[in-house]
């Protein structure tokens, strides 16, 4: 199935196109050659292109890029990782689950246990690491920070004063349950071990409340890649945290991070558990872990906060700042802001005149020029012109008791988010039309339209917005410096 050269700005203008299979083996693109190796694919032979579905079988590809933990080759993020994220805020929910989120002095936090990327190493398909059982324990130490107050379980000051009475993983004697502040919900859309029988039980007599499951034997656990696809975050519990009225700074709610032993993790220790193949000997842990903590911020009640955005914080949108012509500059010109009110302030106290907008590096910036109720709490932020490109764009709101914010950077090509565009962005692409969870200003590279907008083009136009193909300026290198809001 090989292809015919065609027009400039196409994905064989530069000569016939073959057969590629991804780096994933398991889909087939007709690319140039060249592209197809930038893209770290294998040029496939004629012939095999009825095999596209099942490429892998039909020629040896390269193995699904999992986490490679040797070699330094992959990041923390594409590691085994725990995280602790946001769900809810005095019952509000927070969609999706935040691992970054402001709070006032008071207020009952949700938060949830999530594990991703456990299965790791360079193993084929049907080789995965299989998720047997999992252990995660809160590090009662990450509940007081260096300023004042602290953001404990609901009820916690009522069973113990860890200060006191509780040192790190001591027992308490005989402490009442508290089940209303740590849980474990079966039910959760995103659990671990859905469908399936287990063991799983919530230790609230340590100041580190313990989150312990198994799955039942007989059962398929999901077994998942590394880097993200398929993989998506699974929920492994539920913690209700309570602000105190003295809370003031930044909290960062954490699990105990301490070195796992890869033949024994203690009994207080968080822990992954994998399932050993029939024969295998030595170690059932998996190990290394990372983790991530959930990042709080109390600051005194005012009216309104900005408490998310959509695109959320931090997002950098990938697609091409204008057409392969030079025609239709664009980006993204309006965004969501949620707020959280308090002196019983509603969305109808949002005054125009709090907004400002600055980038970073600084230069001209667009302007706020018009705001829509969306619902109850959020509103849509029109601005006067597309946020510029290769910078931050910070849209910040001052009630006049505090100035909250949010940050938006476009960085056309940096497809993962790593606030550089490079090669390691064709891959994530890759990963993403794969399954691999992207968001839209992640993977619609040029900005097409329709119920097929992402799809293999994608791909190509990536590697035009990296080389700079016609009057595309080459982002291959170009880098965003921190937010201005992190």
């Amino acid at each position: 199935m090989a292809g015919v050269p065609q027009g400039p700005g196409t994905s064989c203008a530069d000569g016939p196109c073959r057969a590629c299979c991804n780096e994933f083996g398991s889909s087939c693109f007709n690319l140039q050659e060249q592209r197809c190796l930038a893209t770290r694919g294998t040029v496939l032979p004629v012939e095999t292109c009825a095999y596209c579905g099942v490429c892998n079988v039909a020629v040896d590809c390269e193995p699904p890029a999992m986490c490679r933990l040797i070699n330094n080759e992959v990041t923390e993020t594409e590691c085994p990782t725990y995280m602790v994220l946001a769900a809810a805020i005095n019952g509000q929910r927070i969609s999706p689950p935040t691992a970054t989120i402001l709070a006032s002095p008071g207020d009952m936090i949700t938060a949830e246990i999530f594990l991703r990327c456990w299965s790791q190493g360079d193993h084929p398909p049907g080789d995965l690491h299989v998720l047997r059982a999992y252990q995660a324990t809160l590090s009662a130490a990450s509940f007081f920070n260096e300023v004042t107050g602290s953001i404990k379980p609901k009820n916690f000051d009522q069973i113990t004063d860890p200060m006191q009475r509780c040192p790190r993983d001591a027992l308490v004697p005989q402490p009442p349950a508290n089940p209303m502040a740590a849980f474990m919900d079966t039910n959760h859309p995103e659990f671990i071990f859905a469908g399936c029988g287990t063991f799983g039980s919530v230790d609230t007599r340590r100041c580190g409340y313990r989150f312990g499951n198994a799955i039942a034997p007989g059962c398929p656990s999901p077994a998942t890649f590394c880097p993200e696809p398929p993989n998506a975050p699974k929920y492994a519990g539920t913690v209700i945290l309570n602000a105190s009225n003295d809370a003031r700074g930044e909290f960062n709610i954490c699990l105990d991070d301490r070195d796992v032993s890869d033949t024994h993790p203690g009994p207080d220790l968080s822990f992954l558990s994998r399932q050993l193949q029939p024969g295998e000997a030595g170690s059932d842990h998996i190990v290394p872990l990372h983790f991530e903590c959930l990042k709080v911020t109390v600051v005194p009640s005012t009216c309104a906060q900005i408490s998310s955005s959509d695109p959320p914080d931090g997002s950098i949108d990938a697609r091409q700042s204008r057409n392969l012509d030079g025609s239709n500059p664009t980006g993204i010109q309006q965004l969501d802001l949620t707020f959280r009110f308090d002196q019983g302030c509603d969305v109808s106290d949002i005054e125009h005149s709090g907004f400002s907008v600055s980038t970073e590096p600084p230069g001209m910036a667009p302007t706020v020029v018009d705001l829509d109720m969306v619902d109850s709490d959020t509103i849509r932020v029109r601005l006067s012109d597309p946020i510029p490109p290769n910078k931050w764009t910070r849209i910040s709101y001052d009630d006049g008791d505090a100035v909250t914010d949010t940050c938006i950077g476009y960085l056309s090509g940096d497809v993962n988010g790593d606030q550089m565009a490079d090669s390691d962005d064709v891959n994530r692409l890759v990963q993403c039309l794969n399954g691999g969870g992207c968001e839209p200003h992640q993977r619609n590279i040029d900005r097409s339209t329709g119920p097929h907008a992402f799809n293999p083009q994608d791909l190509v136009r990536e590697l035009d917005v990296l080389n700079g193909a016609n009057s595309l300026g080459p982002q291959e290198g170009m880098m965003l410096p921190a937010s201005p809001c992190s």
